[in-house]
């Protein structure tokens, strides 16, 4: 008779080990890497044109739900410097909170949104007062 709640007590001991090693999934895995960008823009007060360039996405150190998306925008071409954006994500989503980025001797306020399908992200962004952006690429 003692077998079965030494069964009872085993079998609740490796229940409890088990949910207690399991990983808690991190969203921003899915967004790390790189990738190659086809982008659509057009300038505040006239004014439209392409570019394809690469950026990389990283977690960020300061939080556990936000990512960095470095190059957004290309705007080494344009500032001299290129532009790394926080966003927050939200399982397959992500947003880009207003933020000041400074880019050499200018500075620039962002936000956007985007979103990750499978390899595909697509990526919506306003730098304020300067030109918004429509980009689409695949995780390489």
């Amino acid at each position: 008779m003692k077998t079965p709640g030494l069964v009872l007590i085993c079998f609740t001991a490796f229940v409890i080990l088990t949910a207690s090693c399991e990983k808690d999934e991190d969203d921003r895995d899915k967004f790390v890497g790189s990738y190659a960008i086809s982008e659509t823009w057009t300038l505040d007060g006239g004014g439209t044109g392409t570019d394809s360039y690469n950026i990389t996405i990283s977690k960020s150190d300061v939080t556990k739900t936000d990512i960095v998306i470095e190059n957004l925008g290309n705007t080494i071409n344009v500032f001299g410097a290129q532009m790394n954006v926080s966003a927050t994500v939200t399982g397959n989503s992500f947003s880009i909170p207003t933020q000041s980025i400074a880019l050499g001797a200018n500075s620039v306020t962002v936000t956007g949104t985007g979103s990750l399908n499978d390899k595909l992200i697509t990526i919506n962004y306003v730098i304020v007062a300067q030109w918004q952006g429509q980009c689409t690429g695949f995780k390489q």
